[in-house]
C-alpha cells in the first residue's frame, strides 16, 4: 500500500505510531523515515507479523508513504491494513497510490 501526503514526515510517523499502538504492533525506527511495526504474539501461521513503512521525500512538502508486508501471514496483514488504514489515516493521506 502506498499513498502520499502534504504534511511532515514528523507528523506521519506519529500517527503510524499511534496506529500501531492501537493495533499492538511494536514500532522500532530506523535511519531516514524507515519504521518497522512488528506484532508480539505469532499470527494464524505460527510466524510474527512484520511491517516496514518507509517515508520518501518528495519535496520538503510532499512524501510518498510506502508500507508492506516482510514476513509473516498475508491474510494476517490484510486484516491489518484495513483495520488501522480508514479512517486512522484520513487527515494524513493526501491520495492513495496503486488499487484501493
Amino acid at each position: 500500500m502506498c499513498f502520499t501526503s502534504t504534511r511532515t514526515a514528523k507528523t506521519i510517523i506519529s500517527k503510524l505510531e499511534e496506529i500501531a499502538n492501537h493495533l499492538r504492533l511494536k514500532v522500532t525506527k530506523k535511519d531516514c523515515g524507515f519504521l518497522k511495526l512488528e506484532g508480539s504474539k505469532a499470527g494464524r501461521k505460527g510466524v510474527l507479523l512484520s511491517i516496514d513503512a518507509e517515508i520518501f521525500e518528495v519535496t520538503p512538502t510532499f512524501h510518498l508513504v510506502e508500507v508492506k508486508k516482510s514476513n509473516g501471514d498475508a491474510l494476517e496483514y490484510q486484516r491489518v491494513v484495513k483495520q488501522g488504514r480508514r479512517p486512522a489515516l484520513k487527515d494524513i493521506v493526501w491520495g492513495w497510490q496503486g488499487n484501493q
